[in-house]
């Protein structure tokens, strides 16, 4: 288990709280929503992975990266989908972490441990052909990220986590 996951687990159970997460779950989520919510990740993993890659965190696990999974899973609405405003704030705000800076770190964490477990049980859910969530070697994967980690990220891990749910909560007017 990650060193973070018991010090952010207060907001990891709110993101997982959100109406968005719990229509999830409830098997309630209508499939345009799930690939909006793709399209935002799309935005704000690029630069998370390219940053991270930029400071040589992934350098030995670069199958990590689902940002160019993420587009074409929803390039097919690319017309129909805008950025919400949470995910270019969440963007502007990643932009501000420079090459090097551990930070970058928490961001790959809350995101990316979300993908490959959460993920995992999303795909079975919502009954998802999703290649962004499929990992092979997802064990090594998880122990090199792992690896990477320490309590220096608690604090970035908690604002990444405030993000997921800023984004995560966008969606509550559009969920009935």
């Amino acid at each position: 288990m990650s060193i973070l996951r018991e010090y952010s687990r207060d907001s990891h159970n709110l993101v997982e709280s959100t109406k968005f997460m719990r229509a999830i779950f409830e098997k309630k989520l209508p499939l345009n929503l799930w690939y909006d919510f793709v399209y935002q990740k799309s935005l704000f993993y690029k630069i998370i992975e390219d940053t991270a890659s930029a400071s040589k965190y992934t350098n030995e696990f670069i199958e990590i990266n689902r940002s160019f999974l993420l587009y074409l899973e929803c390039k097919h609405l690319y017309n129909e989908l805008k950025y919400r405003d949470e995910a270019v704030e969440y963007f502007k705000y990643l932009k501000s972490i420079n090459v090097g800076d551990r930070r970058i770190l928490a961001h790959l964490y809350t995101w990316h441990m979300g993908d490959m477990y959460g993920g995992q049980m999303i795909k079975k859910v919502l009954s998802l052909d999703s290649p962004s969530l499929d990992f092979k070697n997802r064990p090594k994967i998880i122990e090199k990220l792992e690896n990477l980690l320490d309590l220096d990220l608690i604090d970035e891990t908690n604002i990444a986590f405030d993000w997921a749910y800023k984004i995560l909560k966008s969606y509550d007017e559009s969920i009935v």
